[in-house]
């Protein structure tokens, strides 16, 4: 495939694979990804197993002038 200048783009290394930097930050996103998944699982198990308790207030009483 030739362009309006005469190159050709069809026979370039970027336009027929992905560079090597790039698949790299791509496993890195994936991990990230897969490391929130699994942070957020764990916060989501450890609260469902603390429930929340209702705490009593204790007011004092108002002082009269």
């Amino acid at each position: 495939m030739k362009t309006r200048n005469g190159t050709n783009t069809a026979m370039t290394p970027s336009a027929t694979k992905p560079t090597k930097s790039r698949n790299g930050l791509w496993v890195w996103v994936g991990l990230a990804f897969g490391l929130m998944l699994a942070a957020w699982s764990a916060l989501f198990v450890i609260a469902a197993h603390n429930k929340v308790e209702e705490v009593p207030l204790q007011t004092q009483p108002k002082a009269t002038r």
